[in-house]
């Protein structure tokens, strides 16, 4: 739809549409327990080091930053909190042994709860920032913008395919408005031709021929290294699971 910031636009709570997010979108806090240490500051980058070469990877929290600050910490000895590692893949005692044969013994270890998944939008961000430090950028795609052209244009192809009465899928080029494919559901002659299944075969089928023409300059005009990227998906009915 339109990327021109110059054009008004439709506000939100006018669109004749409800915008539909995958359920992790809505998801509540979720929590992990991690080892943490609270050292000086000198000791961040040896036990950073420490870390890598010894203790198991901290695997899909690449959303919590690895150090804190503790804000209730006044004095000038400032010591900071490091995340070390998951709590279910070291037992406490074996990492309290590596730290002390490292030259670490006398951090203090405990136990901490930071954030499983990561913020997805402003609102989960705003809601578990507090419990550990969080990455987070803004993604543009969550706030889609629409002008009154936009919305003729979307009404104007679910009118057509609803006409059709019948299970229908059609896919659209957004910045031509133009109809790449059309199917409807044929299940009756194979399980897997879902109206959606169909459509995407008939965007590939054209690809496939282009690319046989030799038409590889027009094919990077349509942005077509990635099959339907970009393009616009209609449907009469809410798409199965599968």
């Amino acid at each position: 739809m339109s990327t021109n910031t110059s054009v008004s636009t439709v506000p939100r709570d006018q669109w004749p549409f409800v915008e539909v997010l995958p359920d992790e979108y809505e998801r509540e806090l979720e929590t992990i327990d991690v080892y943490i240490a609270k050292i000086d500051c000198k000791q961040t980058n040896p036990l950073l080091k420490f870390v890598q070469k010894h203790l198991p990877a901290l695997e899909h929290l690449e959303h919590c930053k690895r150090i804190r600050r503790p804000t209730h910490e006044k004095t000038a000895d400032i010591k900071l909190e490091v995340i070390l590692c998951l709590r279910d893949k070291i037992s406490k005692e074996e990492l309290i042994q590596l730290l002390e044969q490292n030259g670490f013994g006398q951090a203090e270890i405990t136990v901490a709860s930071v954030c499983k998944h990561a913020p997805l939008n402003r609102k989960q961000y705003e809601a578990w920032k507090d419990l550990w430090p969080l990455s987070y950028r803004e993604d543009t795609r969550l706030d889609p913008k629409f002008t009154e052209d936009d919305i003729e244009t979307i009404h104007a192809h679910m009118d057509s395919i609803l006409a059709t009465d019948t299970i229908t899928c059609r896919i659209v080029n957004p910045s031509t408005n133009s109809v790449l494919a059309q199917k409807s559901d044929s299940r009756s002659e194979h399980p897997l031709h879902h109206a959606v299944m169909n459509a995407i075969d008939q965007v590939a089928q054209a690809e496939r021929s282009t690319k046989k023409r030799g038409a590889r300059e027009m094919l990077e005009q349509e942005k077509a290294s990635y099959l339907c990227t970009g393009y616009d998906v209609y449907v009469t009915h809410e798409p199965c699971a599968m």
